[in-house]
């Protein structure tokens, strides 16, 4: 590029020098000739004039008179350069000082003319010359002379060379000084054109690859695809996107989260065979191309770097468990072009993450990126806003008096045109949106406006709330739940918020501090899910746990499974040791709760009591359950609330929030999805409080 460079810059001063030195030489030889001329008529007026009769211009001369002529030509005037005089007159050439030989001097009429006018014109021209038998290049001047006209043949030779010698110098010097300008310009343009080329590599490779990984950007993967099928149409696409991630940068900082996007490619590089190619998309999201190979060995690859990832990433004091989804998409199996690839193995990944499969391969039936999945999206926050995502209520029964003594909290959205929307459809879109402190507000609000309603109707019941994986690093937490009970009528105790044994163990430290800071207001925390996840006694120990919620996998038929029963004993005798309260989760069957009874369970929770339902419609059927003298499970009061005006009572108390006492018949599929859609908000920790519970 510089030689180009270099040579162009050549190639242009060059061509001005030229064109400089042409019309240097051009305007000198006007100037020689301009003063050639100059000298013919001096010669003509100072010379000629004073010596030259009006008959000399007119033929014939007489021999004594030619002979004077001739003797004053040669000795006065042809000298200096000029070769030959003419003396015109009317009638034509009256005397030459050639005697008439020379072949080509015929005098211009109308030059002659003007000469007579006082015009002095000149111009080239040839003679010949018989003596020599060639021909002479001259300068051919007319000036004017007592009534006549003498033209001046000058030898055009000596008028070269005195323009030759003015032009030299002149060009000399220019094209000195053009070679000095090039010989200065070639350095400078060298370091420019050097600088150039690094700035547009340097561009080049901002416009291809990530700044803070350094790996190739979006834009350099899907042309690595594009290349790659053209010469090989099968490779397998793996999407990578590090589940709470968000919350990282939300609570610990971007810092803190740059660094960690730095140090996820080494270990993503680790577990990656020979060969694959790795990129940064964008945000937490990676992506890898494994050539010529299938949807299968890309999930064996997955698996192995999701555990790649388990192990904690140290920040100075600080240790941060990742952990992440992966969809995978093969193609041409689920696509022939970069485009289709990419978007299949996108939609995988998203299922990944709702399903919490850690790694799924594409599959069609499951590809919900449709225009009604785009417009909950777009529905979502209105919905939040315009309160049409609200809890239903699930009771609890507490085994030792057959009352019901709590509910669990659980979301539900319905849409204006849609209808009932199930949570496993709109909770993944509340975690890509990042609108879960909104969901968290609403859910706490809502709950503690429903605990007044039934509390100023005489129904006590304390509330559960589920904590969300993506919240727990929100420090913030403790102090936004203390404001909404600071403001509300309804005591700390009443309040249970739940957590999994996984959202614990993605950072036991904050989630920790988080939980204490919690506990500090009054309020229960409960282990949701025990036994499905990392069930240890240290954390139990640690942890300001009040409550353990038995999951369904151990209750299922537990009257058929003795094993179950053994291990549901030990942990119920495990929790009242630790002055836990134990609840069951999922109970379906009479003999299931029967044998939880006889085990010393506190409370259960499941479909045999009840499903989630609207408020009004659970308030109807807790006053009717309370016209019998003994609160019975909700299964056994009739399915239809009465008649009385009871819903009218509850409208008037309701505070301006109709939906939250609207009864109407409730619709799910099996309880266990119902749950395990339903969101689990953050959490924060502190000193010990007032209450009982593990130390």
């Amino acid at each position: 590029m510089v030689l180009r460079f270099a040579l162009i810059v050549g190639v242009c001063l060059s061509v001005a020098a030229v064109t400089i030195v042409v019309a240097t030489r051009y305007l000198n030889q006007q100037e020689a000739e301009k003063n050639a001329a100059t000298h013919a008529r001096f010669v003509g007026r100072s010379l000629l004039a004073p010596t030259l009769k009006p008959t000399d211009f007119t033929a014939p001369l007489t021999e004594e008179r030619k002979a004077a002529l001739d003797q004053f030509f040669s000795s006065r005037v042809l000298i200096g350069g000029t070769s030959l005089i003419l003396l015109v007159g009317e009638e034509g050439i009256a005397y030459a000082t050639d005697g008439g030989l020379a072949v080509g001097s015929n005098p211009d009429p109308a030059r002659v003319t003007g000469a007579l006018g006082g015009d002095i014109t000149s111009s080239t021209g040839t003679i010949a010359d018989p003596n020599a038998n060639k021909k002479t290049k001259v300068l051919e001047t007319y000036v004017g002379v007592n009534g006549g006209t003498a033209v001046f043949y000058q030898d055009y030779g000596p008028i070269a060379a005195a323009a030759q010698a003015a032009f030299l110098p002149i060009a000399g010097t220019l094209e000195l000084a053009v070679l000095l300008l090039f010989a200065l310009l070639v350095p400078i343009l060298s370091r420019v054109t050097r600088h150039m080329r690094q700035q547009m590599e340097q561009i080049d490779h901002q416009a291809h690859h990530d700044d803070l990984t350094g790996l190739p950007n979006r834009l350099h993967f899907r042309k690595a695809i594009e290349q790659h099928f053209r010469d090989q149409p099968s490779a397998a696409i793996m999407m990578i996107d590090l589940d709470g991630f968000k919350d990282v940068n939300d609570t610990l900082g971007h810092d803190v989260g740059d660094k960690l996007l730095q140090e996820v490619p080494e270990r993503l590089h680790a577990a990656l065979p020979a060969g694959a190619a790795l990129a940064r998309l964008g945000g937490d999201e990676f992506a890898v191309m494994l050539p010529n190979a299938t949807a299968e060995e890309a999930l064996a690859t997955g698996v192995a770097i999701r555990r790649r990832l388990e192990r904690p990433f140290q920040f100075d004091h600080l240790s941060l468990a990742v952990d992440a989804s992966i969809g995978i998409a093969e193609a041409p199996r689920h696509g022939a072009d970069a485009y289709t690839v990419l978007k299949n193995a996108d939609v995988a990944m998203y299922v990944a993450k709702e399903t919490r499969s850690g790694c799924a391969i594409y599959d069609p039936v499951r590809d919900t990126l449709d225009p009604e999945r785009l417009r909950l999206l777009a529905d979502l926050r209105g919905a939040l806003e315009r309160g049409e995502i609200s809890p239903h209520y699930q009771p609890k029964l507490a085994l030792a008096t057959d009352r019901i003594q709590g509910v669990e909290a659980l979301a539900r959205w319905e849409h204006p045109a849609l209808g009932m929307i199930t949570p496993d459809r709109w909770i993944p879109l509340v975690e890509q949106a990042g609108y879960h402190e909104l969901l968290l507000r609403r859910m706490i609000e809502t709950t503690l406006e429903q605990l007044a309603v039934w509390d100023r109707l005489g129904i006590r019941l304390a509330a559960s709330i589920n904590l969300s994986m993506h919240d727990l690093f929100d420090i913030r937490l403790p102090e936004l739940i203390d404001g909404l009970i600071g403001s509300s009528e309804i005591s700390p105790q009443s309040i249970t918020f739940e957590i999994t044994e996984s959202a614990f163990m993605a950072n036991p430290t904050r989630v920790r501090r988080v939980l204490a800071g919690i506990a500090d207001l009054g309020c229960r925390i409960s282990i949701d899910d025990y036994g499905t996840g990392y069930s240890s006694l240290t954390y139990l120990r640690s942890l300001p746990v009040d409550e353990l919620k038995i999951d369904r996998s151990f209750v299922k038929d537990i009257h058929d499974e003795p094993t179950n029963v053994q291990i549901v004993r030990s942990t119920i005798d495990l929790a009242h040791s630790l002055g836990l309260t134990v609840v069951a989760e999922g109970i379906e069957q009479p003999e299931e709760l029967e044998v939880l009874r006889n085990l010393g369970c506190d409370m259960i929770q499941g479909y045999i009591i009840g499903r989630p339902r609207k408020p009004a419609a659970l308030t109807a059927r807790l006053l009717a359950g309370r016209r019998h003298e003994v609160m019975v499970p909700i299964a056994l009061v009739p399915a239809e609330p009465p008649t009385n005006d009871h819903s009218q009572v509850l409208r008037s108390r309701s505070d301006g929030h109709p939906d939250i006492l609207r009864a109407a018949p409730t619709s799910s599929s099996t309880e266990r999805a119902e749950r395990r859609a339903t969101p689990r908000l953050p959490l924060t920790p502190t000193p010990a409080r007032g209450h009982s519970r593990v130390s």
